[in-house]
């Protein structure tokens, strides 16, 4: 994993505000969630996440500063174009990386403002990865252990007597979860809770944890 991917970590006081925003839909009046399968409440948290997700994406943004093109000197220019193009090249060159099962594309690049005679201020693209391979359990397990250790976090295997979701994806991806703690020990209970520090704990052990096995199968 790159230097530049050991360095990355989630936005904690974001994360914890999506929290807070999810937990409107179903919520109790002693603070807990209740969405029933195939209820109003349970259909509203699958329309908030596609519209969130619809509204980032997979898209990257490259900011720079907008000036005159007839009036500033290249060297003195910021123009995310630059970056832009490196970015695409390498995206390219991820597809190229297992050729005949690796696919990337960027389907948007867009400069704004858009005008012929100004140095852009942002570029904005989108980028899609594909691949049909999935790795094993172990592997998915080592990644999450090594994500851990890297990120100098505590952490203990354990036994989940709940099945969870991912009994059923199990049928068809490896799977693993990453349990943070909960206060006195209290799960699927309206009494649960967690710290903003523990979801940012958790949060990063899958992030790198997921850039960890992405560079092990380059």
């Amino acid at each position: 994993m790159s230097t530049a991917s050991q360095d990355l970590h989630v936005d904690g006081d974001r994360l914890w505000s999506t929290l807070v925003e999810s937990s409107a839909f179903g919520a109790t009046a002693r603070g807990g969630l209740c969405r029933l399968a195939l209820s109003e409440e349970d259909a509203q948290v699958p329309r908030w996440f596609l519209v969130a997700s619809e509204a980032t994406g997979c898209a990257v943004t490259v900011s720079g500063l907008a000036y005159h093109a007839g009036t500033t000197p290249m060297a003195l220019r910021r123009d995310p174009l630059r970056g832009a193009t490196r970015l695409a090249a390498a995206v390219d060159a991820v597809g190229r990386s297992e050729p005949g099962v690796s696919l990337s594309t960027i389907g948007v690049f867009e400069a704004f403002p858009g005008a012929r005679n100004t140095v852009p201020e942002t570029v904005r693209m989108s980028v899609d990865l594909r691949h049909p391979r999935t790795d094993g359990l172990d592997r998915m397990e080592a990644g999450f252990h090594a994500a851990v250790r890297r990120l100098r976090y505590s952490a203990q295997d354990i036994v989940s007597g709940a099945g969870h979701v991912s009994v059923y994806v199990s049928r068809v991806a490896p799977r693993g979860i990453i349990f943070i703690p909960c206060e006195d020990g209290i799960s699927q209970n309206e009494a649960e809770n967690i710290t903003p520090t523990q979801a940012l704990a958790g949060a990063n052990v899958l992030l790198h944890a997921v850039l960890m096995l992405d560079a092990e199968s380059r």
